[in-house]
């Protein structure tokens, strides 16, 4: 897999997106301690380090993209607010229960914690009770009914979300671009 995306340093969400909607959205962000249970090679994290040099911990199971992240983080002088770890994200999450992060990085990451509605509630577990999810994830278009399911994984509609976050989630902000993400998908594939 490392081969394939040796080209990729920006896998799945946008890192820009990321810091746009905590700028916009948290007004006493230097304070805020963050963790990102599947962080990819760490674009998205880095970025928002740079930006605003806060405390990120980062989890990924790929220890070449561990080593990307580290290079990336030194050229971007953020080693010093960024920590790395190689673990399993769905093991590590539940040993953080109770230890109130501010702000969980769940990009990409699929079902590593369960299906949707488990995976917010993990991710629940981890957070104090004024903190923040930075969830990006697929889902069907409402008019489709039919399931989309990949390697025992079900995806949702956008509506099927939506009930899920009534139970206990509020939607502060959300961004997403159908023709960036198109153009996004097209360099990527050039680029593999």
């Amino acid at each position: 897999m490392h081969y394939l995306l040796q080209d990729l340093w920006e896998l799945g969400t946008p890192p820009e997106d990321n810091v746009t909607l905590l700028d916009r959205n948290i007004s006493n962000i230097k304070n805020l301690k963050i963790i990102d249970s599947s962080f990819g090679k760490g674009a998205v994290d880095i970025h928002i380090a740079k930006k605003f040099k806060i405390f990120i911990k980062m989890l990924d199971i790929v220890p070449e993209f561990i080593k990307t992240a580290k290079e990336k983080a030194k050229e971007h002088d953020v080693c010093d607010v960024c920590e790395f770890e190689v673990e399993d994200a769905s093991k590590t999450l539940k040993e953080e229960k109770g230890k109130n992060w501010d702000c969980v990085i769940f990009c990409d990451a699929g079902d590593i914690l369960g299906d949707q509605k488990e995976t917010i509630s993990q991710l629940k577990k981890i957070l104090s009770p004024t903190s923040y999810i930075i969830l990006n994830d697929s889902y069907l278009s409402d008019t489709d009914s039919s399931k989309l399911r990949f390697k025992g994984h079900d995806y949702i509609n956008h509506d099927e979300w939506m009930k899920i976050f009534e139970e206990g989630i509020e939607i502060v902000d959300s961004i997403f671009d159908d023709k960036k993400e198109e153009d996004r998908e097209k360099m990527n594939l050039k680029l593999i």
